[in-house]
């Protein structure tokens, strides 16, 4: 389930710093949550990268891997790679299950329509192209207390603006 041991408590991970506390989940068909649960309580793991995108490519896996993390209280942070636009569905169970941030690989004709799926679910969001070059020179990402005044201020603004309205609200542009 886990990379060799070794590598596992060092803490190499993709995208992350390296911690003895996280690891990176590597996808070999037989991942159970039982055994996810066991690894994070006896490592005391606090964020794991779901690295291959195999994970969630099945959205009635997903689901269930995230419905069992829930109800065996896998009390962790986590990353999760994705190679296909997710459904809301699937996002939801995600965030539910301590998803935090989600790394997308992309064509641009599906870019936009995942960007502005999972960025209703809160999620830190790190988009590429399928060549692993980048679209944007900024993370796309901001706080929750950024979030909840931009709703707050501008009540159903479309998701395809609000990153401006971020930017005008960081910069103090509203009255």
């Amino acid at each position: 389930m886990f990379k060799d041991a070794s590598r596992f408590a060092a803490g190499e991970s993709s995208g992350t710093r390296g911690f003895p506390w996280q690891a990176v989940v590597r996808f070999e068909g037989f991942v159970t949550v039982a055994g996810l649960a066991h690894e994070v309580r006896e490592n005391d793991l606090r964020l794991l990268d779901f690295a291959d995108p195999e994970f969630f490519a099945d959205c009635d896996k997903g689901l269930e891997l995230c419905s069992g993390m829930r109800e065996l209280d896998v009390n962790v942070l986590w990353i999760a790679h994705m190679e296909y636009v997710p459904k809301a569905e699937l996002l939801r169970a995600m965030r539910l299950a301590g998803c935090q941030r989600i790394e997308l690989r992309l064509g641009p004709s599906d870019a936009a329509e995942a960007l502005l799926v999972a960025r209703g679910f809160g999620f830190d969001i790190r988009l590429s192209k399928l060549d692993g070059g980048s679209y944007v020179t900024d993370r796309i990402s901001y706080t929750v207390a950024e979030r909840e005044a931009v709703a707050e201020l501008l009540p159903g603004l479309h998701a395809a603006q609000f990153d401006l309205a971020v930017a005008y609200y960081r910069a103090r542009r509203f009255g």
